[in-house]
């Protein structure tokens, strides 16, 4: 009686050092409250902080008055890459500023690395919160099928689509969920009147 018992008791032991163990290395579950970064980005750094990061390899082109963004405060930068033939295939970012505050990184990438993509940003952040399968369809009418995830925590979020504006490209969307709100209340605010 007293052996079962015994067992009994290391079974609930090991079982609980078991899930503290899993707790503590699964990031699946993370419930981190700070905003994510992206190829040594981060939601909220300052536009000289951002463009110092990718300036080497990416030339800058911003805007204040780029369709659809007006309002105070309220910057949109493109960054191409330098030398590159072919901007239509380029690798390149796109930064939403809100006050001088990254609030929106968009990174545009060759779709056939995609899946390498996705597998950095789990390695990094964890499973993705949601994933869904799309159908997009090319002008000639064919259908392909592609996966889009999602990660997201009490203040950002990150989106990852196989297909973007071109069947040939991928696209990650990083997003600060407070400073999104502010500039769709500014771009708003200051659209076209009817």
């Amino acid at each position: 009686m007293r052996t079962l018992y015994g067992v009994r008791c290391l079974s609930v032991v090991l079982c609980a050092a078991v899930l503290v163990h899993g707790q503590g290395s699964n990031k699946s579950q993370m419930t981190a409250q700070k905003a994510y970064s992206f190829m040594g980005l981060t939601l909220g750094q300052s536009k000289a902080e951002a463009t110092a990061v990718i300036a080497n390899q990416f030339e800058p082109n911003c805007k204040t008055d780029a369709p659809g963004l007006s309002g105070p405060g309220l910057e949109f930068c493109y960054f191409h890459v330098k030398d590159w033939g072919e901007l239509e295939r380029s690798p390149s970012f796109k930064l939403l500023l809100v006050d001088d505050k990254v609030a929106k990184i968009t990174y545009s990438f060759d779709r056939n690395t995609y899946d390498a993509m996705v597998q950095s940003i789990v390695k990094k952040y964890g499973a993705p919160r949601s994933s869904r399968n799309v159908v997009v369809q090319n002008r000639m009418g064919a259908t392909f099928r592609g996966k889009e995830y999602l990660w997201s925590n009490a203040v950002s979020q990150m989106e990852a689509k196989e297909y973007s504006t071109t069947l040939d490209k991928s696209v990650v969307d990083v997003e600060d969920l407070k400073l999104m709100r502010e500039f769709e209340k500014r771009a708003l605010n200051n659209g076209p009147k009817i």
